[in-house]
């Protein structure tokens, strides 16, 4: 599966070296965006204020990356990718047994004010998703990446139980995670510590279901 231990990291090609003065230019940008977005919101977040925090020109920007969607994008696809590289590493470290509790410690056991920062871009682009191909792609592509991810994790550690099934709970349990973590974190709840402990307990019993291939789900 996906959190297999013994899975070699794909060969890129590439030699291991300096990274080009494109890649670092990059980096530099998709920065910046990250930056600006944070201070201004996604859709305050012009090319010209990226440019700025950037210390380049728009031409060097376009240049380097591209069009304010095709910068947003790959901004967006880059912290995708270090997240589930972050979680991914982590499970991976972690027996199989183990791996749903650490699962929801590493979604709940971070600083509330650091995870309302990543809620409220979150929260901009599923704004902007409703009127902009590029943010609904963006939003589609994090869902998918992390009902693979726990898809495969349940995979791995229920393997007599139905495809079906080991995906409804993986989608479920992103989007009860995902709800969770933002009731907990902009104050729905009077009692945040409680809206996790729930959140956990069915994520646990929905895991749970699988065993014996899902004998709960007939």
């Amino acid at each position: 599966g996906m959190l297999d231990p013994s899975r070699d990291t794909p060969s890129t090609g590439r030699k291991v070296g300096r990274p080009s003065v494109a890649e670092d230019r990059k980096e530099q940008i998709l920065d910046a965006v990250e930056a600006t977005v944070a201070e201004f919101g996604l859709e305050n977040a012009t090319l010209q204020r990226i440019a700025d925090r950037a210390g380049m020109t728009r031409s060097a920007i376009a240049h380097f990356v591209g069009n304010r969607d095709e910068v947003i994008d790959a901004a967006a696809t880059r912290s995708v990718g270090r997240m589930r590289a972050e979680f991914e590493g982590d499970l991976r470290a972690t027996a199989p047994e183990d791996r749903v509790d650490r699962l929801i410690g590493l979604v709940f056991n971070r600083d509330r004010r650091a995870r309302k920062a990543v809620l409220d871009i979150n929260d901009e682009l599923v704004a902007l998703a409703h009127r902009n191909p590029h943010a609904r792609e963006t939003m589609s592509g994090l869902y998918a990446v992390f009902e693979d991810m726990i898809g495969s994790m349940l995979g791995d550690l229920h393997p007599d139980a139905g495809e079906e099934e080991v995906a409804a709970v993986a989608s479920t349990a992103v989007m009860l995670l995902r709800e969770a973590d933002r009731v907990a974190t902009i104050g729905l709840s009077p009692d945040p510590d409680l809206i996790e402990a729930r959140a956990t307990k069915a994520v646990r019993l929905l895991s749970d279901s699988l065993e014996a291939g899902g004998a709960s789900w007939a």
